[in-house]
């Protein structure tokens, strides 16, 4: 009998992972939550009589899923958010290196970065809408706000984190500053980098609304506002879950495609 051919093992491998008793437990808590949001629905806690069904809810999804309008919103909104993303892996990650690494770096940008941390999204959009001409680039500067400064942070802790003893070991070694970039820093931050990049991924998709309030009907995050104005809470709810099912999924590939560069650090 032949050899499997490498197609064969990975589609092996594909099954068992979507048939493996850990997806069970997933699919099996997020049911669980179904169950526990429809009780609490019908016993009506606090304020939750009011709260839309998991049938209410999901009926919404019915009509909007096969439209045209869904493949517009979100695809407008998944292009924003990559724009900003990207933009905050490109300014974040080299930010991070150079702060955790060069002490001097550190205390010259950590002071500001503390301020500019803590500002929340809705704060940011007097500031975008005054600083760049156009919609998007505004919309694109606040989804960037929240990819930026939580990579900056872990990556600048994840180089905190490489040994003294290490580095003085390389630099006895005759290694300059790019070899001990190159081989020591990078890699040695990378578990933090891309821990940094899975927070990011989820605070830009939490932005999202915030920077869609100025999209002018477009995006997801904008059409979630609309229907809150509107009180048509089955809908808020379905792009809730819309927003946080697609954030989901972001997130896991991040953290798939990281895997394979950290597998060292296991």
């Amino acid at each position: 009998m032949s050899d499997m051919t490498d197609t064969q093992r990975k589609m092996k491998k594909i099954s068992k992972s979507i048939f493996s008793l850990s997806t069970a437990e997933k699919i099996g808590s997020l049911a669980l939550i179904v169950v526990v949001w429809q009780a609490l629905v019908e016993i009506g806690v606090g304020g939750m009589k009011w709260i839309p069904s998991p049938l209410e809810t999901f009926a919404a999804f019915i009509p909007y899923l096969p439209s045209e309008e869904f493949a517009r919103d979100m695809s407008i909104s998944i292009l924003r958010i990559i724009a900003g993303f990207v933009l905050g892996v490109c300014t974040g990650i080299p930010l991070g290196l150079f702060m955790g690494w060069k002490r001097h770096v550190k205390y010259w940008t950590f002071p500001t970065f503390e301020i500019l941390r803590p500002i929340p999204p809705l704060a940011w959009i007097p500031l975008a809408v005054v600083m760049f001409t156009g919609i998007e680039e505004s919309i694109i500067f606040i989804i960037w706000t929240g990819a930026f400064f939580p990579i900056v942070l872990n990556t600048m802790l994840g180089v905190t984190t490489i040994p003294k003893n290490l580095q003085r070991a390389c630099l006895s070694l005759g290694v300059n500053s790019a070899q001990m970039l190159k081989h020591v820093i990078i890699p040695g931050a990378v578990p933090a980098i891309i821990t940094g990049m899975v927070l990011g991924m989820g605070i830009t998709w939490d932005q999202l609304v915030a920077a869609e309030m100025l999209a002018g009907g477009t995006g997801v995050g904008y059409q979630l506002w609309y229907y809150y104005i509107i009180e048509n809470f089955p809908k808020v709810l379905m792009f809730m879950l819309l927003i946080g099912g697609v954030g989901y999924g972001f997130s896991t590939v991040i953290r798939i495609i990281g895997g394979r560069y950290s597998k060292w650090s296991i």
